[in-house]
């Protein structure tokens, strides 16, 4: 079933259901304020959690991935040693690099540290957000439309991800330690066709350093859930080929330099010129 291009779930509540008698701003994933706000008042939230985007629901809120532990626990596998229960800690800062989402430790039975991951949540952003306010406040007024005019951010996002990678990923190698993404599967479809991923491949725990979890998200009762689809994962080699222009992009480039030169060295609208 193609979704809607309108938003499919507004604070945790699915707008295929009809709209609570009180409007709110509370987010259930957080347990407090929901973090999507206006870019033009800031004290105004959206609530946006998933939007339709191409006939698929597209996650556009990192909380909306918290709904249960499955992010966390679907990592256990990476931790090395005896495991009896996870310890997440948020917002944990790396120097210059900025905050890593998570750092996800694996406790022994004594509570003792034994081993420790990286973890980012990651969702695409919507290039506006006037529309999508919009449509918060027509589905509270029970007159939620067919469409609402918005898009995605797919290449700054996944820009963002492959260059954050290549950064904080040398931080958790040097430490021997994993780091690892979480997104949702259209994501890393769209990142496979901006970058050069040739460097990773399923993911395989006693080779590999960055992992890549891709989630598709599927209608259930009563929201829509997340289901673990692939796991990828590469090398510092492998981040660092995904951050590079892929070769036939550095060909075009050139091609098109060219043209330009010839182009201003028979008639010169652009620059100017000096005598040696």
């Amino acid at each position: 079933m193609l979704e809607p291009k309108r938003p499919l779930e507004l604070y945790g509540i699915p707008t295929s259901s009809p709209a609570p008698v009180a409007d709110a701003d509370q987010c259930p994933f957080r347990g407090k304020k929901c973090a999507k706000q206006r870019k033009s008042e800031s004290s105004q939230t959206i609530g946006t959690c998933i939007v339709g985007a191409g006939g698929k629901p597209q996650l556009v809120c990192p909380h909306r991935m918290r709904e249960t532990d499955q992010v966390f626990t679907d990592l256990a596998y990476l931790l090395e040693g005896k495991i009896a229960q996870l310890m997440v800690i948020p917002e944990i800062k790396l120097g210059g690099l900025g905050n890593v989402d998570f750092l996800v430790t694996g406790l022994d039975g004594n509570n003792e540290i034994v081993d420790f991951i990286g973890l980012e949540l990651q969702t695409n952003d919507t290039t506006s957000s006037g529309p999508l306010y919009d449509a918060r406040n027509d589905f509270f007024a029970g007159e939620l439309k067919p469409s609402y005019k918005y898009g995605l951010n797919w290449k700054m996002t996944a820009k963002l991800v492959l260059k954050q990678t290549l950064d904080k990923s040398a931080v958790f190698m040097s430490w021997k330690k994993r780091y690892v993404w979480a997104m949702q599967d259209t994501l890393l479809e769209r990142m496979r066709g901006y970058a050069d991923m040739s460097g990773f491949s399923a993911a395989d725990a006693s080779t590999h350093e960055v992992f890549f979890h891709a989630y598709e998200v599927l209608p259930d009762e009563p929201r829509y859930r997340l289901q673990l689809k692939e796991r990828l994962g590469a090398d510092l080699e492998g981040v660092a080929l995904a951050n590079a222009a892929p070769s036939n992009i550095k060909t075009e480039i050139l091609d098109g330099l060219q043209l330009i030169l010839k182009q201003q060295a028979r008639q010169q609208t652009r620059g100017f010129r000096v005598e040696i």
